[in-house]
């Protein structure tokens, strides 16, 4: 008597995971979203016991997704992310020269009411103009503070200009900054002179590239010790 063989059919052929095919497809797509769908697959394929698919493509999606993530939208990320940065931290400089030389104006015209002219930095120095000494020995009539160079160039009994720019040249694109009698700061980026030894010359606020920003009434206290 032979035996009977019994046919009990191919075996149902289990649903795969959308959530993880969705994983697969967002990892090219969004690799936030990729790598997220990737684990909710991997849990939901684990917690099936075996009713649903898909386990590589959820691991899968997963991985591409950090990888992509980690080697190409890192990079892009630091390289938006280091400029605006560095740009944060010189902002602060160039709001303290731009004060600075507004504390300044006010001096001179404090200066021109009472001896009938300008002067520069020395003269400034003491009593009713600069409440501190603006100018060590030996610097030329060039003060240094927050980073920046600041000079005073008198054109005449009444007229002068005021120069701040930067005391060195580690931070590139770093602006210049002046004032004149009539109180208005103009600025030019990046600064043509770096270091007290590049003194800029008393026509260059005539240049083309200079553009006049904003001005405010600053204290009158003033302090290079900062």
């Amino acid at each position: 008597m032979e035996p009977q063989s019994h046919d009990f059919g191919a075996a149902p052929r289990r649903p795969t995971s959308l959530v993880a095919i969705l994983s697969l497809v967002f990892a090219f797509l969004c690799q936030p979203v990729g790598f997220v769908l990737g684990v909710i697959g991997i849990v939901t394929v684990g917690r099936s016991q075996g009713r649903v698919g898909g386990m590589g493509l959820a691991i899968a999606g997963t991985l591409v997704s950090a990888f992509i993530g980690l080697f190409f939208c890192l990079p892009f990320g630091l390289a938006v992310a280091i400029p605006a940065y560095l740009v944060a931290r010189i902002d602060p400089a160039e709001g303290i020269a731009k004060s600075t030389l507004q504390s300044i104006h006010a001096a001179e015209q404090r200066r021109l009411a009472k001896a009938g002219a300008y002067a520069g930095l020395e003269e400034l120095q003491g009593g009713d103009y600069l409440p501190v000494d603006a100018c060590p020995p030996g610097s030329s009539g060039v003060a240094e503070k927050s980073g920046y160079c600041f000079v005073v160039i008198v054109r005449g009994p009444d007229s002068f200009v005021a120069y701040a720019w930067p005391s060195d040249g580690s931070r590139k694109n770093r602006s210049m900054f002046a004032v004149t009698e009539d109180g208005v700061t103009m600025v030019r980026t990046p600064s043509p002179c770096v270091g007290p030894g590049d003194v800029p010359h008393a026509d260059e606020v005539k240049k083309p590239a200079w553009k006049a920003v904003p001005t405010y009434t600053s204290s009158s206290s003033f302090d290079w010790d900062d």
